[in-house]
């Protein structure tokens, strides 16, 4: 019985790794600091919006937890679920100084 809930414990603790953080950048004189990939109708398929590259300048390189292959869920709660790779670059473009990206990590 000791072991069946040590495997429990042991899988819901590795879980979170996958679930959506939110993680807040202030965009500066550098910008976000970021590119992206992905999105509907991308040359490989109908993909989710995912970092591309993390610049060693900007918020992001500021703020350090967004990784290159992290997944973007939201832009300031817009969900950009079926946005192709330009609605979602114009989703990180329009939005204010303060970006809340709801991230999955990879």
């Amino acid at each position: 019985m000791h072991f069946f809930v040590l495997i429990f414990f042991f899988s819901r603790t590795n879980r979170s790794n996958n679930e959506a953080i939110d993680i807040e950048l202030h965009r500066g004189n550098e910008g976000l600091g970021i590119s992206i990939a992905g999105g509907y109708g991308s040359p490989h398929g109908n993909i989710p919006i995912f970092v591309k590259t993390v610049s060693k300048v900007g918020a992001a390189a500021e703020e350090g937890r967004l990784k290159k292959g992290d997944q973007i869920v939201s832009v300031n709660g817009e969900d950009l679920n079926g946005y192709t790779h330009e609605e979602a670059a114009e989703a990180l473009r329009r939005k204010t100084n303060l970006i809340i990206l709801r991230v999955i990590p990879s």
